[in-house]
């Protein structure tokens, strides 16, 4: 596991990218997954997903003498954008750890005071398994919804 900036997140590095690559990538992995994070749905997820708003949608254009195709249609989009909502608040709850093996503790501690008093929620642990058996490390754990702003502080910390 290689370093960007001194710091890892989670078991995956983070890397910095030009604005166009990230666009570009996150464009595609959103058109991959559907726009979901937690999820990965197979064709019986898709179907146990989008089948019961669709059936819902023909069954209220019935009802309504509108288009059956149009109501399928707007029944699956439906069905599909509240499972994304779900996820969203799923994904923004989740937790997350950022390991800093070569910020001070005393730092660490100032940075999450400062978080914690900007309603950020963060707190430090040690790293049992950190790179170096010999050497603590600490790693600041969190939420999902926090995590750019982080990101941001420990930018800042490790150009300081």
């Amino acid at each position: 596991m290689g370093a960007s900036g001194g710091w890892f997140v989670g078991d995956t590095v983070s890397m910095r990218y030009s604005g166009a690559g990230r666009v570009r990538g996150a464009l595609w992995r959103w058109a991959r997954s559907g726009g979901f994070r937690m999820m990965q749905l197979n064709v019986v997820g898709w179907a146990a997903l989008l089948v019961p708003g669709a059936i819902l949608g023909l069954v209220s254009a019935r009802l309504l003498s509108a288009s059956a195709m149009m109501g399928a249609a707007i029944g699956a989009v439906i069905a599909w954008a509240l499972g994304l909502v779900i996820d969203t608040v799923r994904w923004r709850a989740s937790g997350i750890c950022f390991s800093c093996p070569d910020v001070p503790r005393a730092a660490l501690d100032r940075l999450v005071g400062e978080l914690q008093t900007g309603g950020v929620e963060a707190s430090i642990e040690a790293d049992m398994q950190g790179p170096d058996a010999d050497k603590t490390v600490f790693q600041i754990r969190s939420r999902m919804r926090f995590r750019r702003i982080i990101e941001r502080r420990l930018a800042e910390l490790n150009t300081s």
